[in-house]
């Protein structure tokens, strides 16, 4: 699956990423990564909006912030092939995008002083999942 950023491992500090009308399949693949913060990061994938723009799958303890994500089928997509357990994502804003935060089988999960602007499918769809916080 092609991705712009694999991310894998702890303790990442992640600032500053950018990418403008680059179609990806995922711009950033995070898989089985652990305490660890993305914040700034600029995501405009594509005018059709296809891909997704955060891919997770098996992630523990981790914050996406101060971040704009637009132009995408699925701003925020965790998996179920492995659960995602403490996400949080704080002081984002994501628009044109079908689906802006899908969840499947995420545990712990906060969404807080977010935008989600110009959502044609879902503003936050999660299944399977457990303590879902949305507020702001």
């Amino acid at each position: 699956m092609a991705s712009g950023i694999y991310l894998q491992g702890y303790e990442h500090n992640i600032n500053n990423i950018s990418s403008r009308l680059a179609s990806w399949v995922n711009f950033m693949h995070l898989k089985e990564l652990k305490e660890s913060n993305l914040s700034n990061i600029r995501v405009d994938n594509s005018l059709s909006k296809t891909g997704t723009a955060i891919f997770i799958e098996g992630c523990v303890n981790n914050t996406i912030s101060n971040s704009m994500i637009a132009y995408a089928d699925q701003g925020i997509y965790a998996n179920s092939y492995l659960s995602t357990e403490g996400l949080l994502v704080n002081n984002t804003t994501i628009a044109f995008v079908n689906k802006a935060v899908n969840l499947d089988e995420s545990t712990f999960v906060s969404i807080n002083n977010c935008i989600l602007d110009f959502i044609t499918n879902r503003g936050v769809y999660a299944t399977l999942g457990k303590n879902l916080v949305v507020s702001n």
